[in-house]
């Protein structure tokens, strides 16, 4: 067997676990957006890490993370219960060019590139990564939702390099959705049609609001809870809610593009313009007698 050097620790692990049984298979995470999505992500794998590790014979190696400003890479892991420590004190600023590179040096068996972010920049780099082996799990819906032939793309370079590209979470959050839609569709069924409240955020929103709190309250309280995107606007615009449905009709196996599907915005067209968040809810709150009472601006 000949093998290029720099394949020669992934290699040794792969002889390792094959042939002398190695106790626990390892799996490199390499996790970009540590927001809210990211640090609960990294919460519950720490809390699981026992139950994993006894049940399914899996240990996490968090070998990189990274948020908008800091990034920290470490070959032999980040500690789970610390990370945000040292993402403070020991990391590098952010420069995904140089993340990518290093994730790509570091050529670690089983390794799964995350992105948590909302970023429309990161998933240009979801065709470079399978290059290495890598697999592509995204929350992130503007990657998955973007142009069809990007889309496409990188579904089937996925296939050719072996690897994953993963995107359960972009609808219907832990339920198994995407995956129910793909086993329905390789065992030949075709999907006619689709009935689902798409937006938990708006749901929450509708089912809070009324006579003793107004419109404007509410979608502040949801983004303090953590419920809407960055930018409510996102969630109340219908955009987040068209990404969703773009992709569940991807999933049907049908060739569309977000400008394909229809959405008629609620908010008001001044509000949605507002050059920052303090000026958006300034806004909205002036406009709360609209949502109060519709029909009087019909």
């Amino acid at each position: 067997m000949v093998i290029n050097r720099k394949d020669l620790k992934k290699t040794m692990n792969v002889l390792h676990e094959t042939f002398f049984l190695s106790q626990y298979r390892k799996v490199n995470l390499f996790i970009v957006g540590a927001g809210n999505v990211g640090r609960t992500l990294i919460q519950q794998i720490a809390a699981q890490r026992k139950y994993l590790r006894e049940e399914f014979s899996i240990e996490f190696n968090l070998a990189g993370v990274a948020n908008s400003r800091k990034m920290l890479l470490n070959y032999e892991g980040i500690n789970l219960d610390t990370w945000e420590e040292q993402l403070e004190s020991e990391s590098s600023p952010t420069d995904m060019a140089s993340f990518v590179k290093k994730m790509k040096t570091y050529n670690l068996r089983n390794s799964v590139f995350v992105d948590n972010t909302a970023s429309t920049e990161i998933p240009g780099w979801y065709e470079e990564i399978p290059d290495t082996s890598i697999s592509v799990v995204a929350s992130n819906k503007t990657g998955i939702s973007a142009n069809y032939p990007f889309f496409q793309k990188n579904r089937v370079l996925a296939r050719k390099r072996n690897v994953s590209l993963l995107f359960e979470t972009n609808v219907g959050a832990g339920l198994p959705v995407i995956r129910t839609m793909n086993d329905l569709v390789q065992s030949g069924d075709r999907i006619l049609r689709i009935e689902a409240v798409l937006s938990g955020t708006l749901n929450y929103i509708f089912n809070t609001f009324g006579p003793e709190q107004p419109f404007s309250q509410t979608v502040r309280e949801a983004m303090q809870k953590g419920l809407t995107k960055h930018d409510p606007r996102i969630d109340l615009s219908g955009e987040d809610v068209a990404r969703k449905i773009l992709i569940l009709a991807r999933e049907a196996r049908a060739v569309m593009n977000i400008d394909e599907v229809k959405r008629d915005s609620f908010l008001p067209e001044e509000c949605s313009r507002a050059r920052s968040l303090d000026e958006f809810f300034a806004c909205h709150a002036g406009r709360n007698e609209r949502f109060r009472n519709p029909y009087a601006h019909c």
